[in-house]
């Protein structure tokens, strides 16, 4: 039996700041709730998370490809990073986290696949969202 194509779910979204100046702390930390399930045994799911101000990057950061247990993973990523060099990580005023499926090969993130608000997207049927399930896989708004 073929297995169906993927369930994803970025559910929800926090973001905290560690204090400036603080010894060996990030300057970003975001926890994202993940539940996909139904992955093809070459599958990964890639969680990515950046800060901007704008559209100036300010610092980002992808979890690579995680692991997962009988096609599916649920449960908290943490993404911590600091602000580029030469950044101030005070200046962010934006966020965006994205999920990606990626197939494993020589080069994981080739053939990755990423929705935005295409309400119509069907892409490979290894990277599609399960009939009446809502694929999310942009998380962004701004920080204040």
């Amino acid at each position: 039996m073929k297995r169906q194509s993927i369930v994803g779910l970025l559910i929800v979204f926090l973001l905290s700041f560690t204090a400036a100046g603080t010894a060996n702390a990030e300057d970003f930390t975001f926890k994202v709730k993940l539940n996909v399930s139904n992955l093809l045994p070459r599958t990964r799911p890639i969680v990515s998370c950046s800060v901007s101000q704008g559209s100036m990057s300010i610092g980002g950061k992808s979890s690579g490809p995680l692991s997962i247990s009988n096609g599916s993973r649920s449960g908290a990523v943490t993404i911590k990073f600091n602000a580029q060099q030469g950044k101030n990580s005070a200046d962010a005023n934006r966020y965006r986290c994205d999920l990606r499926i990626a197939r494993l090969s020589s080069n994981p993130l080739s053939d990755s696949v990423k929705e935005t608000s295409n309400p119509t997207f069907t892409g490979p049927a290894w990277a599609r969202a399960k009939s009446g399930t809502k694929l999310v896989t942009v998380l962004e708004g701004s920080i204040e």
